[in-house]
């Protein structure tokens, strides 16, 4: 048995029995492909430093106004 698994050891790799489904794939020329970051992505920019701040003010206040409404909805069930 210990030779066996030896054996299986021996491979050029641990997927050298495995054969591609198609192995007549073109080459295709190394200029075909994009760059990373040329291409316009589709997003809306990012948010400034000033519209961030205004974002996060007003997510704090909402949720402090759902906390308050929690708290009132918790106190008029006792």
């Amino acid at each position: 048995m210990l030779v066996a698994v030896l054996g299986g050891c021996a491979a050029d790799g641990p997927l050298a029995s495995i054969t591609p489904p198609n192995p007549d794939v073109p080459q295709v020329e190394a200029d075909n492909f994009p760059s990373i970051g040329t291409q316009p992505t589709g997003r809306p920019p990012p948010l400034s430093a000033e519209d961030r701040a205004k974002l996060q003010a007003d997510l704090e206040a909402l949720a402090k106004d759902r906390e308050a409404k929690l708290k009132r909805s918790i106190g008029a069930d006792n």
